[in-house]
């Protein structure tokens, strides 16, 4: 009687430890499916968590910017961000565009201005959302919501072309044999910080000579404001120059003419030549001519000896600045540039960095082949007669 009741008590043991490890298994395994429905979560937070970065542009090179958004966008996607480009033919186009991509809450906006006042009011979204903003070769006036300008060293490019007049005029010299000559600038917008830089770091090299009596402008154009024309058109520079000639030039030729850019001294070119101006021309003779960007006119003037120097920009180093900082900002890191104190837009002081430049001349110009900018075949056919 004992051993049947003992052996009923061990089959209700073991029926009960049965059910106890059969719920254990369907907890276990309801806990492994809950598990794996929780691992897919992260897919979904990547997805809500993706970096888009907004870029806009002109929608043609203009005279402040000649750069290839097709290589910014590969340079960016190659870090794994989404890309969405806008493209504008004027400030209020553009000043929309970066409003539908603040609406889309992207992640950081790049924005190479088309008429950078037109464009202020339009970032404020930015600022409120605290949305990351890198003003691409032209620094947008007015705004707190830039955080960052990448751009190139116009100071530097103004040295540079000041040391190169230096050279091409012995000016060192020219005090003691007794020489004089004159010279005119050209400069664009006033507005524009980077027209300040080249204007600044021009007159570090070349005012000593204006005191010396050595150089001398008879127009009497040279204090900044005077010398900026507020545009960067040809026909502008032109007629400027045209003016200059026939009011302060007539019989004695104009020695030296400084442009801030290539596109100016397309207008410039112009001027001298329906003022009888010729290389070799002992009335008037070709003048030391300066300018910016290597621009194809001003290579084909390089080449034939018209144009003495142009300043090569290469836009593929802005391209480079911008993904960097957007990895640190992105990431959290510390943002590094190298220039803190210098570019003010009015309402606040910019961290910028700034990429060199290359001074082009005849004996150099085939560098340009090694930086990408032109091949062997398109310099060869830009070799031009002399006039």
């Amino acid at each position: 009687m004992r051993q049947r009741a003992l052996a009923f008590m061990l089959a209700m043991l073991v029926a009960v430890t049965g059910t106890a490890c059969a719920g254990t298994d369907k907890t276990q395994e309801e806990e492994k499916t809950a598990e794996a429905d929780t691992e897919e979560v992260p897919e979904e937070s990547e997805e809500k968590n993706e970096v888009v970065i907004g870029v806009c542009t002109p929608k043609q090179p203009t005279d402040t910017w000649s750069g290839d958004v097709g290589n910014l966008k590969a340079g960016l996607e190659e870090e794994g961000w989404t890309v969405k480009v806008k493209e504008a033919g004027d400030g209020a186009e553009q000043a929309a565009q970066i409003q539908e991509l603040a609406d889309q809450e992207v992640s950081a906006l790049i924005l190479a201005p088309v008429e950078p006042e037109a464009v202020s009011e339009a970032l404020a979204d930015y600022e409120e959302k605290e949305i990351p903003v890198i003003s691409y070769s032209r620094l947008v006036p007015n705004t707190d919501a830039v955080n960052y300008y990448v751009g190139f060293d116009s100071e530097a490019a103004g040295q540079e072309t000041g040391k190169y007049i230096e050279s091409a005029k012995d000016l060192e010299n020219a005090k003691d044999a007794g020489k004089i000559y004159t010279i005119e600038f050209l400069l664009g917008d006033s507005e524009d910080l980077d027209t300040q830089f080249f204007y600044e770091g021009l007159m570090e090299v070349l005012k000593p000579y204006f005191e010396e009596g050595v150089r001398q402008c008879k127009s009497g154009r040279t204090e900044f404001m005077d010398l900026c024309l507020n545009s960067y058109q040809a026909q502008d520079s032109k007629a400027k120059t045209s003016e200059i000639l026939s009011q302060f030039y007539g019989e004695k030729a104009l020695d030296i003419v400084c442009v801030e850019t290539d596109q100016m001294v397309d207008g410039v070119e112009e001027a001298l030549v329906e003022s009888s101006y010729a290389l070799h021309s002992s009335e008037h003779p070709w003048p030391v001519l300066t300018g910016q960007d290597a621009s194809e006119s001003a290579i084909r003037r390089v080449l034939s000896g018209q144009q003495g120097i142009t300043v090569s920009r290469e836009y593929e180093l802005l391209d480079e600045s911008c993904v960097d900082i957007l990895k640190d900002k992105l990431s959290g890191e510390k943002v590094k540039v190298n220039t803190s104190r210098k570019y003010d837009n009015g309402s606040r002081i910019v961290p910028a960095q700034l990429s060199d430049v290359q001074l082009i001349d005849l004996d150099n110009y085939k560098i340009l082949m090694d930086m990408g900018i032109y091949t062997e075949e398109e310099l060869e056919g830009m070799k031009t007669v002399e006039k």
